[in-house]
């Protein structure tokens, strides 16, 4: 049977766009590795937190272990804000937005 097994992964809901990538990608990749089924709540779900996973049993388990090391990638992430007086903003953004080192 095509989707005879589900689980639920739990992911905080600001990271479900990196989970998801730009233009799909990321997740397109895991669905393409896997064969999964891999849904993610809407905005109007109670529960925004679980993302559903269906398929065999091996696609499942797959895109279960493949999600959840990508949330503990993004769980050691560290983000902070800062104030900066404007004068100085031209010294933290480079020409075309490259990243400064």
């Amino acid at each position: 049977q095509l989707s005879g097994h589900s689980t639920e992964v739990k992911a905080k809901p600001e990271h479900h766009k990196f989970l998801i990538g730009r233009q799909g990608i990321n997740i397109q990749k895991i669905r393409n590795e896997t064969g999964a089924r891999i849904i993610f709540p809407s905005a109007d779900d109670t529960d925004r937190e679980s993302i559903t996973i269906i398929g065999t049993k091996e696609s499942v388990e797959k895109a279960k272990n493949d999600l959840l090391q990508k949330i503990k990638e993004l769980d050691n992430i560290t983000e902070d804000t800062m104030i900066v007086d404007p004068q100085y903003h031209k010294h933290f953004v480079a020409r075309r937005g490259k990243v400064l080192k």
